[in-house]
């Protein structure tokens, strides 16, 4: 048979490399014991002793609870789309077209979607780096509480913590803010599904007083890609974001997923906080100099070139999440060895130093909002003539997914730059090729 998918996912797994990427089980079939020998014989359809994700009634409600327990939540929902179903649910299901929400600029992709789909209106804060390395930052509390006082009508506070380099927000100090100005805190924490499960791990969003709170499980726990959990924390949205969650949600879900979002907490449960000692132990103590020092022990950054970095990993066939120009990002799970850890810290000392500029896109002014960018009537331009021009769409690099440009706002001369750099470098941009779309208005 031609199958150049499943032949090309075959080679990658016939190398047998250590995987310091997404998903978090790191292929490791022995994990899941008798669920992974069945895997096709669990793919089945909403049956009577299935129950259903739309109405759950029996297993599935059972497993929304287990979860709902672990991880402190009002409700908990398993979730077959990845957090951007996350995303899209607590946004739309919240806001209204012109509600202002305070937005953190350096959020994912699906969180512009969900401002195009609802028609909120973005009031952006934070921005920058985190390092001089390329990790970005989430907004401090006193961002957020100078855009409160700026903006007094604002409805919701919009932050993802940690984002893909382990950086945290202070969400404990952003929710008390919140309660004061009277708005909803909704919290992308797509990274962070194993703080849950040890102590030494920064605190969930729900125990830091969020609203509500998506996960992807498949990022750092034992679960397939695609699923996620969002969490509610406040039960006064627990009816509209589920409302707008069935809008979004597939009405034929992976029955592989959901079992797989159970199997993920109930493998925490009973294994996470065994596994995290001793992995978090020696990493207290074999910590690389050259790890940004984030508030995710688990999530390394390292500061390196990481054009270099990713030819010297391909050899030693180490596969890193991602490597950006100042950097190379290498995800830790339950599911890895201290043997293979050990392994990659003795290569992460060979990787070549960083000693470029400190080097970020900018904020590009925002001109119109998201959905008035997506409906307005659009013409193309020239890359090279498109700056001081509103752009129609996202131009972002995945990953991390973050947009160096954001719908609905004017193209620079500084983000033309930034883009032709780095597709020098090697790197691919959405949303751009020769041409930008803009809006004719």
């Amino acid at each position: 048979m031609d199958t150049p998918i499943f032949d090309a996912i075959k080679k990658y797994k016939e190398k047998k490399p250590l995987r310091f990427h997404m998903p978090g089980h790191k292929g490791k079939e022995e994990l899941f014991g008798e669920y992974a020998k069945e895997l096709i014989s669990l793919d089945v359809t909403e049956l009577d002793e299935t129950d259903n994700l739309a109405a759950p009634r029996g297993a599935i409600l059972k497993a929304e609870e287990e979860i709902s327990k672990a991880f402190s939540a009002v409700r908990s929902f398993i979730l077959t789309g990845g957090s951007t179903l996350g995303n899209l649910s607590m946004i739309y299901g919240n806001l209204k077209c012109g509600d202002k929400i305070l937005l953190d600029r350096n959020s994912h992709l699906s969180v512009f979607s969900a401002l195009v789909l609802s028609g909120a209106d973005p009031i952006y804060i934070g921005g920058g780096l985190f390092d001089k390395c390329g990790a970005l930052r989430p907004p401090s509390a006193e961002e957020v509480l100078k855009a409160a006082k700026e903006n007094p009508d604002a409805k919701a506070v919009f932050i993802t913590s940690p984002n893909s380099f382990g950086v945290c927000a202070d969400l404990f100090e952003i929710s008390k803010i919140c309660k004061e100005k009277n708005m909803l805190l909704l919290v992308d924490e797509a990274h962070g599904a194993h703080f849950a499960f040890h102590k030494k791990l920064p605190e969930t969003a729900m125990k830091s007083g969020a609203d509500a709170a998506v996960q992807s499980f498949h990022k750092t726990l034992p679960a397939l890609t695609q699923t996620a959990v969002l969490h509610i924390g406040n039960g006064k949205i627990k009816e509209s974001t589920e409302r707008a969650l069935r809008l979004f949600q597939s009405s034929s879900p992976s029955y592989l997923l959901t079992a797989s979002a159970d199997f993920a907490r109930a493998f925490m449960d009973i294994h996470g906080k065994e596994k995290f000692d001793g992995i978090i132990n020696f990493l207290e103590n074999n910590m690389p100099q050259k790890a940004l020092k984030n508030d995710d022990i688990l999530r390394l950054c390292i500061k390196c070139d990481g054009r270099k970095s990713e030819n010297i990993l391909k050899r030693e066939n180490i596969v890193p999440e991602m490597c950006g120009a100042g950097y190379a990002v290498f995800i830790i799970t339950a599911a890895d060895s201290i043997k293979d850890i050990g392994r990659l810290l003795s290569v992460i000392k060979t990787l070549p130093a960083w000693d470029g500029e400190d080097k970020y896109f900018g904020i590009c002014p925002k001109q119109i909002t998201p959905h008035e960018a997506f409906n307005a009537p659009f013409r193309t331009a020239p890359f090279k003539e498109a700056a001081g021009k509103i752009s129609k769409n996202a131009i972002f690099r995945y990953p991390p997914g973050v947009p160096v440009v954001a719908p609905g706002e004017e193209i620079t001369k500084d983000a033309l730059e930034y883009i032709e750099a780095f597709k020098k470098k090697g790197d691919v941009f959405s949303g751009v090729t020769d041409i930008i779309e803009i809006c004719n208005i």
